[in-house]
This record gives C-alpha cells, structure tokens and sequence, in this order.
C-alpha cells in the first residue's frame, strides 16, 4: 500500500514537470517568438562600433540594432540606433557612451527626445537645412550633438542598407 502511495505521488511530479517542459518549449509564455541577436560584420565600416541583427525563430530578420561613434561636442560620440525589420524605420534611439554637455547635448538622449523619432524613416536631416531625408528637430543649444544623432542615425542606416 505505501509503495502505491509514493508511486502515485512520483507519477505526478513527473507529469506536472513534463507538462511544465511542454508549455515552455513552446513558448506558450513568449520566449519561443524572442528570436535572437545575431551580430555583424563592423570590419571596415567607417564610425560602426557594433551591429546586431535580430531575427525571429524562423530565421525572419525583425529588426537591426548599430552602435555609431560620432563627433558630438567631444570626439567619440555613440549613437545606438534601432530599426524595424524594414531597415530604415527607426524603432529607437538613445545616446551610448559620450561626453556631452549634461542638460544640454545630453537632452538629445531623454527620452522626451528619443520619442520623436520613433516611427521616422532614415535617412535624416536636421529641419531647415538642406537634403532630402526626413526632417527631425535638434535641440536649441546642441547644435553639434543635434548633427552628431543626425550623423549617426544616417550612419547606421548606410551600414544597414549594404548588409540586408
């Protein structure tokens, strides 16, 4: 009677553990659909500190993710930038590593800031100058770090465009 008892309690562990494996191998939570990074060759792309291309489990890219170094007020500013799987709708944006002026060239990775360019297809130019890209707003003040986000977004989307 009790070894019947403990194979009873045996047999359902193991079956809440096999059920628990099932549900999880099938990303039943969401972590099937993740996909995953892969990164990209930066050799002798001019300003791409590092490059990812992220694809889903069935080998679809979803999007692109660049880090560009850039001159802002101070040599060596990152730009990380993320585009949809189009490769040229910017996802996101945000400053890496810099030296810019705190509250002021630093603005440019608030995320009051980065917003606006969600959905904006690259290349870019800054409003009221010349070109043929999609105009974004700059922050008064931060005319240099405004050019270095202009220069890296359009960057990273050059870098893109020659590896899709």
């Amino acid at each position: 009677m009790r070894d019947k008892k403990y194979a009873g309690i045996i047999a359902s562990i193991f079956v809440v553990a096999i059920t628990g494996f099932t549900i999880w191998g099938t990303g039943f939570f969401g972590a099937s659909n993740a996909g995953q990074e892969e990164k990209m060759d930066v050799a002798g792309a001019e300003g791409i500190k590092e490059a990812f291309v992220t694809k889903d489990n069935d080998g679809n890219v979803t999007g692109y993710k660049v880090v560009a170094v850039t001159k802002g007020f101070e040599e060596g500013a990152e730009i990380v930038v993320s585009f949809e799987a189009d490769g040229k709708t910017i996802a996101s944006m945000e400053l890496g590593e810099n030296k810019e002026t705190p509250g002021i060239g630093s603005q440019l990775g608030d995320a009051a800031y980065t917003a606006t360019l969600q959905g904006v297809a690259a290349p870019v130019q800054l409003k009221g100058t010349n070109g043929t890209g999609s105009e974004i707003d700059g922050v008064t003040g931060a005319t240099l770090t405004s050019g270095a986000v202009v220069d890296g977004i359009n960057k990273a989307f050059d870098f893109v465009q020659t590896k899709k």
